[in-house]
């Protein structure tokens, strides 16, 4: 540890996310967040009066003048690749916002530079630390749902993303699919277990981007799930609920403030948790980044789980490319290919 019993890290990017993970650390009870870095100096001044952060202009500079035990990478999926391996070459820990890189080759190499430095290196995955998702994962793997026959997924909004970075392919790597869709996979992979096969589906471009804005996935678990996931930046479904788990014995939603189960023999549902909280979702996945740090226990999202990520968003874009359905993590997604997908 750099001093004393709290966990000291840096926040790399002062956008919105970076704000909400200084939120969540008030609550965490494992870390303290004493600065923050961003190209822009007047937006990490901003963080620096707000929050009381040390404000930064240079990654290389903020680890020369501060005693980290790590930090956090909330900036564009473009730059991750190169920020946490010059902070693992540091010693120091990592947890990275998703997507945890642009291709599979990138994130090999990330974890590769923290396990020759001994370092923790994770994806921050939000979802796999709500309350109600976990609960999700428990009653199915206790065969309280029976079997399961769909699973239901649904990351839609209605936003300008026409001067966000997001939209830009050079700096996010694609559009809905790796924004949206990552969190979609993820939790896939951690309901349902390794995705095998992908089949991605783009609909108009209502927002005239260079990338997707609209866009399905339906994938296949190893073990024979099926499940979809409708993502759109240009329309709001306006549904009480982001998940629904169709089993044989039971339905299980989970909503954005409440969630509920109802069993096929019955008519009424009944409450079971209170939907997605974000403040304690990043507060819990810090406290597991803080915990993985001090040795008590594995990161949430090994490195198997951040590399498949990665290679089901991959696998995607080939399918947009294609018009077929693709194997995840088959072979190494060409350049062209996803240039291809994303220009359609």
């Amino acid at each position: 540890m750099a001093s004393g019993d709290r966990i000291r890290l840096a926040l790399v990017g002062a956008g919105a996310i970076g704000a909400t993970h200084v939120e969540a650390a008030k609550t965490s009870g494992s870390l303290d967040i004493v600065a923050v870095c961003d190209e822009r100096p007047a937006a990490a001044a901003a963080f620096e009066t707000r929050y009381g952060a040390r404000a930064y202009s240079s990654v290389p500079t903020l680890i020369a003048a501060e005693e980290l035990d790590g930090i956090i990478v909330a900036t564009p999926p473009s730059t991750h690749r190169s920020i946490a391996e010059f902070a693992a070459s540091r010693g120091l820990h990592v947890l990275c916002e998703k997507p945890l890189a642009l291709d599979a080759t990138s994130a090999r190499a990330m974890f590769s530079a923290a396990y020759d430095r001994g370092v923790v290196l994770s994806m921050a995955s939000k979802f796999r630390f709500v309350d109600d998702i976990r609960t999700a994962r428990q009653l199915i793997s206790d065969g309280q749902l029976g079997e399961l026959l769909l699973v239901e997924n649904a990351f839609t909004s209605s936003l300008d993303m026409g001067s966000r970075w997001n939209s830009n392919p050079a700096i996010s790597g694609g559009g809905v699919i790796v924004d949206n869709g990552t969190h979609a996979l993820d939790m896939f992979r951690y309901l349902l277990g390794p995705v095998h096969e992908v089949r991605a589906q783009e609909f108009r471009r209502y927002q005239n981007l260079a990338v997707e804005d609209t866009a399905t996935l339906t994938i296949r678990t190893r073990s024979g799930a099926l499940a979809t996931s409708d993502l759109s930046w240009s329309i709001d479904k306006a549904l009480g609920h982001f998940l629904r788990i169709h089993g044989s014995k039971a339905t299980l939603e989970i909503g954005w403030a409440q969630s509920r189960m109802r069993l096929t023999s019955d008519r009424e549902w009944r409450t079971i948790g209170e939907g997605y909280k974000k403040l304690d979702s990043f507060s819990k996945l810090q406290r597991n980044f803080a915990r993985a740090i001090r040795g008590l226990e594995p990161a949430e999202v090994s490195p198997a789980d951040a590399i498949a990520s990665v290679e089901a968003v991959e696998s995607a874009y080939a399918s947009l490319a294609c018009d077929s359905w693709v194997a995840v993590g088959s072979s190494p997604r060409r350049a062209g290919a996803r240039r291809a997908a994303v220009a359609r």
